[in-house]
């Protein structure tokens, strides 16, 4: 039975990356070439997403609405820091 799950287990990438520039082009592949995206980050990291990615993020919404996307999910903790961030 467990070879059977392995057998249709999706392969998923977990990498600590420091470059910023190696951020920002390893973010760009897997936004342009996904059809799902799982995320599980802090919420700075949703601005950075935003600030970065934003029209990205409009195509992966639009391609989900027409059945080409199954969207984006996002796991993150808003604690009183984190919403400092966002509400300045």
């Amino acid at each position: 039975m467990f070879d059977s799950v392995l057998a249709h287990a999706i392969n998923y990438e977990t990498k600590v990356i420091d470059k910023h520039a190696e951020k920002i082009y390893k973010f760009i592949n897997y936004i342009q070439s996904s059809k799902e995206l799982s995320v599980c980050t802090r919420a700075n990291r949703m601005r950075f997403s935003y600030e970065n990615f934003h029209d990205m993020l409009i195509e992966v919404q639009d391609k989900a609405k027409q059945g080409e996307h199954r969207g984006i999910r996002w796991i993150t903790n808003i604690d009183r820091p984190a919403m400092c961030v966002w509400l300045g």
